[in-house]
């Protein structure tokens, strides 16, 4: 783990039979300290990066000339930034592909014109496709960064053992004994999973935009909910009260709920639609 490497390296530095403790990371970053920070940042291949990790890279660079504290937030920052940007390739990647395969999908389905099929795919170039998910991935990130900072600081503030950072870099795999509070790598895995949950809540989103889009391209008037298996109440209240006109219909999953993967259809008239499709 990056941050392993980074904690050990400075624990093997300087902690004293006392451990890490406060008087020894609050001294003036030294040339060794400041190294350690750009030998980081030029292994770090940040050519295309998105604004958001550049700032945040920057903020972190202003700070390492207060002391060794700082210099060793910026490094834990980094590991978190860059772990932030793999998660947002890896979740722009799987939304695309899922909402490619919707919408060859529909064209197919409705067969819709070259001018309609190209109406259809601008929704996934739309700024505001992104521009949600990013946010909030961006906003976990930072929780990530400040409550790895407040949980090593906690220790060092006491002398920071071994011991004390072998428990804080200690992993579960079961989530049930998740120790987010005391455990590193137990909270950069809970990061992990929300990474998750956006792919599914996100891809559930592009799809849905993608479907009503079509629909009104066909002229779909109604449309019904549709549950998946073991719906919640939310939901199934939701489909309880269909049809919808299209322009009132609930939507996906801001309607709903994340990890929502209910969807729309045209509502059970055949003057709309041939249901064989499905």
């Amino acid at each position: 783990m990056y941050i392993r490497d980074h904690l050990s390296q400075f624990y093997a530095r300087y902690a004293d039979e006392n451990g890490l403790t406060v008087s020894q990371v609050s001294s003036q970053a030294s040339r060794w300290d400041l190294q350690q920070w750009q030998n980081a940042v030029k292994q770090t291949d940040m050519s295309d990066w998105p604004s958001e990790a550049f700032s945040r890279v920057k903020a972190y660079n202003a700070q390492t000339h207060i002391d060794k504290k700082h210099i060793l937030a910026a490094l834990m920052g980094l590991a978190v930034i860059r772990m932030t940007v793999k998660n947002q390739r890896n979740i722009e990647r799987r939304i695309e592909l899922d909402a490619n395969t919707e919408l060859k999908r529909m064209e197919n389905a409705f067969k819709l014109s070259t001018t309609q099929q190209k109406r259809a795919s601008s929704v996934l170039t739309q700024p505001s496709t992104r521009a949600i998910w990013s946010q909030n991935l961006w906003i976990d990130s930072d929780n990530l960064a400040n409550d790895i900072e407040s949980l090593v600081n906690k220790h060092i503030k006491h002398g920071m053992s071994l011991q004390d950072m072998e428990n804080m870099l200690a992993d579960h795999a079961n989530t049930a004994q998740f120790k987010t509070s005391q455990s590193i790598a137990d909270r950069v895995k809970q990061m992990e999973f929300n990474a998750r949950r956006i792919v599914r809540t996100e891809s559930a989103r592009l799809i849905d935009h993608v479907n009503m889009t079509t629909y009104r391209l066909a002229g779909v008037q109604y449309v019904d909910w549709v549950n998946e298996p073991g719906a919640c109440q939310r939901c199934q209240g939701l489909a309880d009260g269909s049809p919808y006109a299209i322009n009132d219909a609930p939507d996906i999953p801001d309607d709903s709920h994340p990890n929502c993967r209910c969807h729309k259809t045209p509502a059970s008239d055949s003057n709309f639609v041939n249901f064989s499709i499905y």
